[in-house]
């Protein structure tokens, strides 16, 4: 996941853990993440936080599939 997105193996750890802290995602250990249905209240809490985020920019461009 870091390398497809550019980004270092901590950078990607520490977002998995706050995702999966926010209840998100959830992870198994030897598993895929699995991205979680998200509750009305939540969507509503965390949509407008996202819009205030800058732009994303990996280190280097992310491979087209």
């Amino acid at each position: 996941m870091a390398q497809a997105h550019g980004v270092s193996v901590g950078t990607a750890h520490r977002a998995f853990t706050q995702l999966k802290k926010d209840g998100l995602i959830e992870v198994s250990r030897g598993r895929r993440a699995v991205v979680r249905q998200v509750q009305e209240e939540t969507a509503g809490r965390i949509g407008p936080a996202l819009a205030t985020l800058p732009p994303l920019r990996a280190s280097r461009p992310i491979p087209q599939q």
